[in-house]
């Protein structure tokens, strides 16, 4: 029987499935039959649709993810190395957009950093070198100055403690202080003038170089006077750019460490002209020196033997530099040629 609500059934006729629908009215009642196979057939559509949306959309976001990364994220990692990074190596972008300009932002303070703390490096270990080489210096001086003052107490003392000394011994200990006095005076001066190569100036005046030469040797002549300077005058007089006392300086310097080291009786002096430049060249015969001791022979207060005091060189070379003259020495098994290289004007 039927009331007011409608029934609702599923049959088989045997070939496609339905579904059965009765409504009761006041004079009818209808029954609907509709079948049921294309429904089921969308419905199964539908599911594999939903499976290849699905599937589409996560191949989708795992390649958006992957240009997302390839293009923002990993330009700024990029970024985030270049910002820790105080090496040499760029790790600039190459790009026209924010992120390149950011790169080039960044680029512009890491090489500004990095120079700065090269620049601060290097003036640490300047600094470090400066008062290594005070304290080396200082700790030479007082060397220096120990066996001078050693000698000139011992005999003070032995002069004080024997009043019957003869005269004859009491002029040999007064002659040794005043040879010590000496030694002292000419290191004060040496190590005044080492102390202001580092300020010095170079002075732009004209001076002749053999006359200056020749001069210089007439003076040493008169203190050596065993010691025979043999010297090769030019055809014409040289004229360099120098101060007439750094000049006077280094010569003096060069030919009395030449005396002073030399084996015999002789130094040689040379000039050499090439186009706008001259050479001197002044050798002289020594002991052979080592390898090991040829890079220290400019070396402040450096002594190849008990010989001076070791600054003549230093002094050379500090003149010299300031001049940005060539300079250096050529050694033989006993020949040692000292050489400097001017720019000169002939008159």
């Amino acid at each position: 029987s039927l009331n007011n609500a409608p029934i609702i059934d599923e049959y088989f006729d045997g070939l496609i499935p339905y579904v059965l629908r009765l409504e009761k009215t006041d004079l009818y009642i209808y029954r609907i039959t509709t079948p049921t196979e294309g429904l089921y057939q969308t419905v199964e559509a539908l599911d594999t649709l939903y499976i290849y949306m699905f599937f589409s959309g996560l191949l989708v976001a795992t390649l958006s993810a992957f240009i997302f990364s390839r293009n923002i994220v990993k330009p700024i990692n990029t970024l985030k190395k270049m910002s820790e990074s105080l090496g040499k190596t760029s790790l600039l972008l190459n790009r026209n957009d924010e992120i390149g300009a950011l790169s080039k932002a960044l680029e512009s303070l890491r090489t500004s950093l990095y120079e700065t703390i090269e620049k601060l490096e290097r003036e640490l270990k300047r600094e470090k070198s400066q008062d290594a080489l005070s304290k080396r210096f200082i700790a030479n001086v007082s060397h220096e100055y120990q066996t001078p003052l050693a000698v000139m107490l011992a005999a003070i003392e032995t002069l004080h403690d024997n009043q019957e000394m003869s005269q004859k011994d009491k002029d040999k200990y007064f002659q040794m202080i005043t040879e010590e006095a000496k030694h002292l005076e000419r290191l004060s001066k040496d190590i005044l003038m080492l102390s202001k190569l580092n300020i010095l100036t170079p002075i732009h005046e004209q001076s002749n170089l053999n006359q200056m030469v020749q001069m210089v040797t007439e003076e040493l002549s008169m203190i050596h006077k065993n010691v025979i300077f043999r010297m090769v005058q030019p055809k014409k007089d040289i004229v360099i750019n120098m101060a007439h006392h750094h000049l006077r300086q280094v010569l003096i310097n060069v030919l009395d460490n030449a005396v002073t080291h030399q084996v015999g009786n002789q130094i040689e002096i040379k000039f050499e002209e090439q186009n706008d430049k001259v050479s001197i060249f002044i050798a002289n015969r020594m002991n052979p020196i080592k390898n090991d001791e040829l890079p220290h022979l400019f070396d402040p207060f450096y002594k190849k033997d008990s010989k001076g005091h070791g600054l003549g060189l230093a002094i050379v070379k500090g003149i010299l530099d300031s001049y940005d003259y060539d300079y250096g020495f050529h050694t033989s098994d006993d020949t040692f040629s000292f050489y400097i290289h001017f720019w000169s004007k002939k008159v």
